[in-house]
């Protein structure tokens, strides 16, 4: 077995920490049963001092909310000023545990108060074996062929999938809030990465063929446009209406499973 480049060890010792970091979070939070989600939209304030509202539901109104409701505070956490990611944030840190968490909200000048609980992600130890099989195929690959631009490649895009494919989970009732702001960090620029690295892979392929000194073309990263799309409800923005309509149809020919 060949000795691993500079460049092979600077993939696996920087990428490979940091996905252990969020595997083991996930892990955790498998184990106490916190994998879960609040399947609701919000908007963005907007104006600094404003409440978020209601958009939309992932599939059907959640928790005898509707569409326009303004949200004023979720467990002892105020929403003054709070972007969506924001909203992800404290729903996590102030679910309890059995997943429920209370919130306080305002409809057509009325306050109300409601209980909701957060959906448990269906078959969530299937993700773990999805990112096992993910980060250890790379690895893998990395150390049968080291020194291979085609498999350095490979690598990088099979880690930046392995990224995606962490659900987020509620954690501990304690976790700071950073840690969700970090982690859909990380998801965005996954996301918006994720396309231009498997088109960069499928132009390295076959190897024999390509120049070792061959410049790799700009054009897939037009396609990074696809994490401001998928992601922009961490700034407000609705995703579009095929998206609501795909998951919703999913759901309906899977009742019996998902979110379940």
């Amino acid at each position: 077995m060949r000795r691993l480049g500079g460049v092979d060890r600077a993939l696996l010792f920087t990428l490979l920490p940091i996905w252990a970091f969020w595997f083991a979070l996930y892990l955790n939070n498998l184990a106490r049963g916190r994998v879960a989600v609040l399947p609701i939209q919000v908007s963005a304030p907007q104006i600094p001092d404003d409440y978020p509202t209601v958009l939309g539901f992932w599939d059907v109104p959640w928790g005898g909310l509707q569409v326009g409701d303004r949200l004023l505070r979720i467990g002892q956490a105020d929403l003054r000023g709070v972007w969506p990611v924001g909203f992800v944030a404290r729903e996590y840190k102030e679910a309890d545990a059995s997943l429920r968490v209370p919130l306080i909200f305002l409809r057509a000048g009325l306050r109300h108060e409601t209980v909701l609980s957060l959906r448990a992600v269906p078959f969530p130890w299937v993700w773990a074996v999805i990112n096992v099989s993910f980060v250890g195929f790379a690895i893998l690959l990395l150390l049968r062929k080291p020194n291979s631009r085609l498999i350095c490649a490979h690598f990088l895009m099979m880690m930046v999938l392995s990224f995606l494919f962490i659900p987020f989970a509620a954690g501990t009732r304690g976790a700071p809030l950073a840690l969700t702001y970090l982690r859909y960090c990380f998801a965005f620029v996954s996301a918006s990465i994720v396309l231009p690295l498997v088109l960069r892979l499928a132009y390295l392929f076959p190897e024999e063929a390509i120049p070792v000194d061959a410049r790799l073309p700009k054009w897939p990263w037009l396609f990074s446009i696809a994490g401001p799309i998928w992601y922009g409800f961490m700034f407000g923005v609705a995703p579009a209406p095929l998206a609501y309509a795909t998951m919703r149809s999913i759901c309906e020919r899977r009742k019996a499973s998902c979110w379940s």
